[in-house]
């Protein structure tokens, strides 16, 4: 009860600010935050806020679309987890209202709640169990008739379903392996798979671990097992009770789990919010349109599909152009002689489509589309078959995602560069938004404006960010040139962390540094017409292709910044994780615009080729990063010595914080060497059991203290308020003392 009281007035599972006084009250002393209509100013934001800000993931629509259920997270960093609840919500029966209540009190009537049914607090297992650092949430799963919901634990498998009308949950029996995707095939019978796992590596502790094919030195001992692409396909009878027992998949099952299972892309949750991804599971035969290269698939009433393809066969790469294309009743044929299909002949139906969802009455389509300047904006549209027409319904720079029909109305999330996400519901035919969950209404009011910025690389493509103005002390716009901080490499949705989230960058801004968020541009032809994801590689890395290109979209953009009046030339910094570190350390060797430059790795050594798996140095070799000295390989020479930090440590001036996971560190090995031999100024920190992402909410306020600080100590006010602030002006006093002045 303590937990499930805590999280009710931290999280606020309640519509926008429909909470009564009571959770509302209890908010200040959770958070510095104050009411928009607060006449006092509004006070610094802290890497703290931006750490407690609630994410939403889950979102899911009852088929009835009477109800709506979706995931809050907030971080805990005391605690060290991420506390999280499951909310069930009804739809307003009214488009102006925000929702009814659901909740009810121990006399029967409703009450001004939205219900919480499960709370939950997540752990973080060994690193080897979740090598990438993701937080996965399942989309909830609704019986047929929308009267119980079946929602998978991402952490443990464990399964729960739900009642609407009583709002009960009850845990069922494990079924035989952990599961990872769930469909009810009727409304009682329920449908689970789980993904078979390799044959474990000999892994006997006594006896040694053998080294084989799948053993790399970068992870050692904590190489996780590999699920295959097949998987098991069990069923159940649920009652309310949670009584199950798990049999074997019968005939028609595999179809009816496909069948049932949502369009377009399941919603799941990282380090910094809500993002798409590929389904759990595979997709089985029954979903494939046969002749076609459908990449997007969905249902169009009872028996109808529809599905986006390559827009031109030619260029059916991994990421090409999409068309929509429909199969109903009563539609025309195509040039292949089928006469149930139709495709889009309205101009919007082609380009970067992300997603769709078919409506009942089998004649209307709604997709999501990325759009406008550099694909900076994005469209929500809606197709009317039987019409040919199709009419945009939300545009613009939000971000939308997530999307599913509600009778008349479309439920997405929604987020912008200085929105959080909400949850909102569209009206179809007028295009109307009415935000449905805002659970950081009251921390966005005290936001940092975000100004929008178009320009291009070296060779002409076009590329977008985000600017936010640093502040003075009383919350007014630098108007002189000052320090500018540039963020990578993502500046789509709300601008929190950058990607990885480990930049605060509203925290920045508050403390005078202007902070630019920069999209990273993408090679277009080479994703549309590269059909694996080796030729994709060989066409990025050779000539260094993708490197260049990224580091002419932050250094144009830096000047940009700096002919506008807004960046100091002598005070740009650089950030980055994942892609965004290799740009930065890339700059490091080949680059004068920047004075600072933290990451969290990004290294790339000759050395890293001897700690491959067999597998992943033939992937070096075909792409001009096989080993040093080997016979003929000028191209892998030439590629090292662009490339490399330790080869070109000379080149190096300005100061680079590392702060790396654990299981990446091996990675900077000899770039750590060459930096401390040669005297530069540098400073690595590791934090233990993290992977590629950090999962660690005391992880990441160190992260998020730390960048702030190194940022403001060599191009800021100087001032350091982390909690390790006292010791880091010392090592980095005598970091600075040992540079070289600037040229």
């Amino acid at each position: 009860m303590i937990l499930q009281s805590l999280l009710a007035a931290t999280l606020g599972c309640a519509p926008l600010s429909n909470a009564p006084e009571a959770m509302d009250a209890a908010r200040p002393a959770l958070s510095s935050a104050t009411r928009p209509n607060d006449a006092r100013p509004a006070p610094q934001i802290a890497p703290d806020d931006i750490l407690g800000l609630v994410d939403i993931a889950g979102l899911s629509v009852s088929p009835d679309g009477r109800t709506i259920i979706y995931q809050l997270l907030r971080a805990d960093p005391d605690a060290d987890r991420v506390e999280a609840v499951w909310c069930l919500q009804t739809m307003p029966s009214d488009p102006r209202s925000r929702g009814e209540v659901v909740q009810r009190d121990d006399t029967g009537d409703r009450a001004p709640f939205v219900t919480m049914l499960l709370a939950m607090a997540p752990t973080y297992p060994r690193i080897r169990d979740r090598p990438g650092g993701i937080i996965v949430t399942l989309e909830p799963r609704w019986s047929p008739d929308s009267t119980r919901v079946a929602i998978l634990d991402g952490e443990t498998g464990a399964i729960h379903v739900c009642v609407r009308a009583t709002s009960q949950c009850a845990r069922l029996d494990a079924p035989p392996s952990t599961p990872t995707d769930l469909v009810w095939r009727d409304t009682a019978i329920l449908l689970a798979w789980s993904p078979r796992i390799a044959a474990p590596r000999q892994n006997d502790p006594h006896g040694g671990v053998l080294v084989d094919d799948r053993f790399e030195l970068l992870t050692g001992l904590r190489l996780p097992p590999t699920p295959s692409a097949d998987g098991d396909l069990v069923a159940a009878r649920v009652s309310d009770n949670g009584s199950v027992t798990w049999r074997a998949a019968a005939v028609g099952d595999a179809a009816a789990f496909d069948a049932g299972r949502p369009d377009s892309s399941d919603i799941v949750t990282g380090a910094s919010g809500p993002m798409t991804t590929a389904r759990i599971a595979p997709p089985l035969a029954s979903v494939t349109q046969p002749g076609r290269d459908a990449r997007l698939r969905g249902r169009l009433g009872p028996s109808a599909t529809i599905w986006a393809a390559p827009a031109d066969p030619a260029r059916a790469g991994l990421r090409p152009p999409l068309a929509l294309w429909a199969r109903a009743e009563g539609v025309g044929g195509d040039d292949t002689g089928d006469t149930g299909a139709q495709r889009c002949a309205a101009a919007a139906c082609v380009g970067y489509i992300t997603e769709l969802v078919g409506a009942d009455d089998g004649d209307r389509v709604a997709f999501v589309r990325r759009e406008g300047p550099a694909l900076s904006e994005t469209g929500l549209w809606l197709w009317r078959i039987h019409d040919a027409t199709a009419t945009r319904l939300h545009g613009g720079d939000d971000l939308i995602t997530g999307c599913r029909l509600a009778g008349e109305r479309i439920v997405c999330l929604r987020a912008n560069a200085t929105t959080p996400t909400q949850v909102v519901a569209i009206d179809l035919s007028s295009g109307a938004l009415k935000v449905l969950v805002d659970p950081n209404a009251t921390f966005a009011a005290r936001l940092a404006p975000a100004e929008k910025f178009l320009w291009r690389t070296a060779d002409g493509q076009p590329v977008f960010g985000w600017l936010l103005r640093g502040r003075t002390p009383e919350g007014q716009p630098l108007r002189a040139p000052g320090p500018l901080v540039i963020a990578q490499y993502r500046a789509r949705g709300f601008l929190r962390g950058g990607v990885g989230d480990e930049l605060p960058v509203q925290a920045l801004a508050a403390r005078g540094l202007s902070v630019l968020v920069v999209e990273r541009p993408e090679n277009f032809d080479a994703d549309a017409t590269a059909t694996t994801g080796d030729a994709l590689d060989q066409a990025e890395w050779r000539g260094l292709t993708e490197r260049w290109r990224t580091l002419s979209a932050v250094e144009h953009g830096a000047d940009l910044m700096r002919a506008r009046g807004i960046a100091d030339p002598h005070r740009i910094g650089l950030h980055g994780l994942s892609d965004g570190a290799e740009t930065a350390m890339f700059a490091l060797i080949h680059s004068t615009r920047f004075a600072v430059i933290a990451t969290a790795g990004g290294a790339h050594e000759p050395g890293t080729y001897d700690l491959l798996r067999p597998a992943a140095r033939a992937g070096y070799r075909a792409t001009d990063r096989g080993p040093l000295g080997l016979a003929g390989a000028t191209g892998d020479a030439a590629t090292w010595l662009n490339l490399s930090v330790a080869l070109n440590v000379d080149k190096v001036n300005a100061p680079l914080l590392v702060q790396s996971a654990d299981s990446e560190l091996l990675y900077f090995a000899s770039t750590r060497r060459a930096l401390e031999e040669a005297g530069k100024p540098f400073e690595l920190l590791v934090f233990d059991n993290e992977g590629h992402v950090k999962r660690s909410p005391s992880h990441r306020r160190a992260i998020y203290w730390r960048n702030l600080d190194w940022f403001s100590f060599w191009i800021g006010d100087g001032v350091l308020q982390g909690p390790d602030h006292v010791d880091e002006a010392r090592r980095w006093t005598i970091l600075r003392s040992g540079m070289r002045p600037r040229s």
